[in-house]
């Protein structure tokens, strides 16, 4: 996460499942040595989402510095403006549903394709806004797939990996060659060539590396079952200016079973 000035923003908007992103956000919040932002935008504006969200977030981290904001407009456009000045922007994300349902265009859909910062969405964040522990203790795992995108994915997800004590997976899916008769696992070396800068600057951090053969979404969403929180490279499809989401992180972002955290354009 850089800038050190950067706040942490909380997008809620009055339901549990922003509350329990909310105590993600100010967990993020304390884990960078950040102060937390919460964030409601509306058509009408009402200051009662975010005040209850400060309410429970003083509870869960009594020492966070935490400022509450009331806007007027469309969520994902008035975060998306004030990305530029966050360090991290936190959404609770729908529950998720199998990968063969109608796609979305959710608040985290649009900022995930539109922020200028790292965005997670959380889903069924519900089940966090109780006194349920977070799962710091899990994996965080990384997805890859040999574009310049894998960069980014890596440097937020080793660092979330150190700063939470927990083993890093990468994980590169793919189909390969017809004419490739041999295992998977083969990759892997060629991988472990490619990690090796992170886990020069990450020394403390266990690396596990999986070469998959698959559809990339669907493996994606698989592995994520045990993970913490699945992190992705920046959302555009390649082309300059594009923010448009990729398919396999829109599919990613919409059905995984975890936490999901997309580099920043």
């Amino acid at each position: 996460m850089t800038g050190a000035d950067r706040p942490v923003l909380a997008g809620v908007d009055g339901t549990t499942d922003s509350l329990g992103a909310a105590r993600w956000a100010a967990d993020e919040a304390v884990r960078w040595h950040r102060r937390l932002e919460v964030v409601h935008v509306g058509q009408i504006p009402d200051a009662t989402p975010a005040e209850r969200a400060e309410v429970e977030i003083r509870r869960w981290q009594p020492s966070l510095r935490v400022t509450t904001h009331t806007l007027r407009g469309a969520p994902a456009d008035r975060l998306i403006e004030r990305s530029d000045h966050a360090s991290l922007i936190v959404v609770g994300g729908q529950d998720a549903l199998g990968l063969h349902s109608p796609p979305t265009d959710s608040v985290g859909d649009r900022l995930a394709a539109g922020a200028h910062c790292p965005v997670l969405v959380v889903h069924e964040a519900a089940r966090w806004a109780g006194p349920a522990p977070l799962p710091d203790d899990r994996p965080v795992l990384v997805g890859m797939d040999g574009s310049d995108r894998d960069s980014p994915a890596l440097d937020l997800g080793f660092a979330e990996a150190a700063a939470r004590g927990v083993t890093l997976v990468a994980v590169r899916v793919g189909r390969r060659p017809a004419h490739h008769a041999g295992p998977a696992g083969d990759g892997t070396h060629a991988m472990r060539l490619e990690l090796q800068p992170w886990e020069a600057r990450y020394p403390a951090v266990r690396v596990e590396a999986r070469v998959v053969d698959g559809p990339p979404a669907p493996m994606l969403v698989e592995a994520a079952g045990g993970a913490a929180m699945v992190v992705l490279g920046p959302s555009g499809r390649g082309e300059p200016g594009d923010r448009r989401l990729g398919s396999v992180t829109r599919q990613v972002l919409d059905h995984a079973p975890a936490a999901v955290l997309v580099a920043g354009g």
